[in-house]
């Protein structure tokens, strides 16, 4: 839960009340109950005592946690999906994310799907065969949704040293290499294929609102307590934006959210706490983290806590996310990277590789140990400069800039 539910001291339970035995009892009125509490509320509510604070950990696995709520529509078999999600490291974002969290539904609404290029062909064939989707091809695509994808595929190598490729009608964001659209019925299903990092379009989004992602294991809202208890969303400028984003701004404004643009923090700050000028990773203590149901541990982990990038502001561009692109020859996955968390983890990481004692093609779980040990440590921004080289694990290690001003 939200990082200041943890802090809440919860009373020894008495004798057991009218009200302690309704929550027990009758589960439905519960939920609808808590449907109307804020996380805040709710966290407030878990203090009466033990008993209701176990009722209300167990509403919110029932509400955010079991995942087929938001999925369920779109797959009919949610646990071979997730397993397509591991395999590809695909990342379930968008109106579905938010809704997962703010625990809502907003009718007609797609399901978007972000995905590494490099994996695009392996959730297509999924779509296609194991829920038989039909691909609706745009003007030019090819009506093979293979031949489609890879078409643009060719137009330009990762490092992109060929012409860029087309903008798709209704997006905006940097990092996308193409969009596929998947029907079945009246459902509708967007796969954006990324150039490297999914998640280097979703921190591109037009406002923090919506930058919530779905993996195999969990579920991590970056901007929690702004989106769901301030009700609020940071404007985040990007290249080239314009009337598009202006419009799906207007969307997030109309379903309830205030729509702040900002080129200061501590006029940030007053908006929500969540505003701060500070390095962040995904699963931090500003992240709401959800571990989803039902636990499908034969999947693995997923390696999202990698990720870092810093919330900046400059009175030139407004609100800014900040953050590099670490890929490898050694490494399955591109990852988002802040420069003083690499330099700081480089002898770490060494250490972690050396002493490993299963090996494997990949070392995204070694990466994943060795941010995870940094972190623990306190070791960040305060730390010596050194020479930052895994040349002797990763082989060549390329850092791109991602800036959205000179990408």
């Amino acid at each position: 839960m939200i990082r200041y539910m943890h802090a809440m001291r919860v009373r020894a339970s008495g004798p057991e009340t009218r009200f302690e035995r309704l929550f027990r009892e009758d589960v439905e009125l519960l939920d609808r109950l808590c449907s109307y509490l804020s996380p805040k509320d709710l966290a407030a509510l878990s203090l009466v005592n033990r008993s209701i604070s176990a009722e209300a950990s167990a509403y919110f696995r029932r509400a955010i946690g079991r995942i087929g709520r938001v999925l369920s529509p779109f797959f009919r078999d949610v646990d071979g999906f997730r397993g397509i999600q591991a395999k590809t490291g695909a990342l379930v974002s968008g109106s579905t994310a938010l809704q997962l969290f703010d625990r809502t539904t907003y009718a007609n609404s797609d399901l978007d799907l972000y995905v590494d290029y490099r994996f695009a062909d392996d959730v297509v064939t999924y779509l296609l065969e194991g829920e038989e989707y039909v691909f609706e091809r745009r003007e030019n695509q090819d009506p093979n949704a293979h031949v489609a994808l890879n078409n643009l595929l060719h137009a330009e190598n990762m490092y992109g040293n060929l012409a860029p490729a087309p903008v798709m009608e209704g997006y905006l964001g940097r990092g996308i290499r193409n969009v596929l659209d998947f029907t079945r019925g009246d459902k509708k299903i967007q796969l954006i294929t990324s150039k490297k990092a999914p998640l280097d379009i979703i921190l591109l989004f037009h406002s923090t609102c919506v930058m919530n992602v779905i993996t195999h294991q969990h579920a991590y809202a970056l901007f929690p307590r702004a989106t769901l208890e301030d009700r609020v969303t940071l404007a985040i400028n990007t290249a080239g934006e314009g009337e598009r984003w202006d419009i799906a701004r207007a969307k997030y404004a109309k379903r309830g959210w205030r729509v702040v643009d900002l080129g200061n923090e501590d006029l940030a700050i007053k908006e929500s706490t969540d505003f701060q000028c500070m390095n962040r990773w995904v699963g931090d203590s500003e992240t709401w983290t959800v571990p989803l149901l039902p636990k499908l541990p034969q999947l693995g982990d997923d390696f999202m806590t990698v990720n870092a990038f810093r919330l900046a502001y400059t009175e030139e561009h407004g609100a800014e996310i900040g953050y590099d692109l670490c890929e490898s020859p050694r490494l399955k996955f591109c990852y988002t990277s802040v420069r003083q968390e690499r330099e700081a983890l480089s002898s770490t990481i060494v250490s972690l590789f050396n002493r490993s004692a299963e090996r494997t093609d990949f070392f995204d779980y070694d990466l994943s140990e060795g941010m995870r040990l940094l972190r623990d440590l306190g070791v960040n921004t305060s730390i010596q400069q050194r020479v930052y080289s895994w040349k002797q694990k990763l082989g060549r290690v390329y850092f791109t800039q991602a800036s959205r001003w000179y990408r």
